[in-house]
């Protein structure tokens, strides 16, 4: 039986259970990679490949990396590659129509329950909204953003200590389990479609760097689903005092705030708290600029002059 030719787009760490599971999959010949250009990353700035390219190191396929698909150079790149299946996860830039009309199926690994929290930012929309559950939708790619049929889906919960990057991890695997279901249905031809309905979407926008910023005069379980939203990155801000931190992790205290909101209660050595409009918000993991994460009791210990 000839292999299904098939292409992958993704980029980041959600992506790598997929490619994953299309490379280890006997039916289907991986002939091409597309991932986001090499960048600098971390403290140093040193360039670095994506989650995805450095996870194929070990296996023998093309990666190809533009800065867009949007030419007729790239095109033809994809052209040449005859792929039958086109998978994307997390790929990052936009697939032009030109591209959707040569293999037989395009289909995308999406983490949320569509056409729920449709675009850019759907795990950290899913949690900064209280959601109780979310999930991974395998859809067939359209012109129009994430609006295609469902092909496949997972749902999960959303537990209560769930933050974004420990979310991603669990969808990361669910979306190759949901994508091995429906790749199995494309070898044996039972493959079907259900139509989204378009009066129940919601679009997930990027986070902006003005929302990252923490408002004292809001409840405490709003402020709490921010910090887990956005943690680690790009991560919830805050001013205690006068200082600008990354609020990494804290939790809902049990003591009703009486102080003006953004009162910060320092009569202990190893807790802070902050109040809100109901409960005081208890700190216990925290960034400043350009240092490593500590906790609120190191922070107090070189700091609390400063407060």
């Amino acid at each position: 039986m000839n292999k299904i030719r098939t292409v992958f787009a993704g980029t980041p760490s959600f992506a790598i259970p997929s490619v994953e599971a299309i490379a280890l999959q006997n039916e289907f010949e991986l002939v091409g990679v597309y991932t986001q250009p090499d960048k600098p990353a971390g403290r140093g700035k040193k360039i670095m490949g994506s989650a995805v390219k450095r996870a194929l190191s070990a296996f023998d396929v093309p990666i190809f990396q533009p800065n867009s698909l949007s030419d007729d150079v790239e095109l033809k790149t994809f052209r040449t590659l005859k792929p039958e299946l086109f998978v994307v996860a997390a790929y990052g830039l936009i697939i032009p129509g030109d591209f959707l009309e040569i293999p037989r199926y395009c289909i995308n690994v999406h983490a949320s329950l569509l056409p729920r929290w449709r675009g850019a930012a759907p795990i950290q929309r899913a949690i900064m909204n209280g959601d109780l559950q979310t999930g991974v939708s395998i859809m067939r790619i359209v012109e129009k953003l994430d609006a295609g049929p469902i092909l496949n889906i997972k749902v999960r919960e959303i537990e209560p200590t769930d933050t974004t990057a420990t979310l991603t991890r669990k969808l990361a695997q669910d979306g190759a389990d949901a994508l091995k279901e429906c790749l199995l249905n494309i070898t044996q031809g039972t493959i079907t479609e259900k139509a989204q309905n378009d009066e129940n979407a919601l679009y997930a926008k990027k986070i902006s760097k003005t929302e990252s910023l923490i408002t004292w005069t809001v409840p405490a379980e709003v402020i709490s689903l921010k910090i887990r939203a956005l943690s680690n990155q790009p991560g919830a801000t805050a001013y205690l005092g006068k200082i600008l931190v990354k609020i990494i992790s804290a939790k809902i205290s049990e003591e009703t705030s009486t102080g003006l909101p953004g009162t910060l209660n320092l009569t202990s050595k190893n807790t802070l708290t902050v109040a809100t409009t109901t409960k005081n918000l208890q700190i216990d993991l925290l960034q400043l600029p350009g240092k490593k994460i500590i906790t609120a009791k190191d922070f107090l210990n070189g700091y609390r002059k400063l407060l």
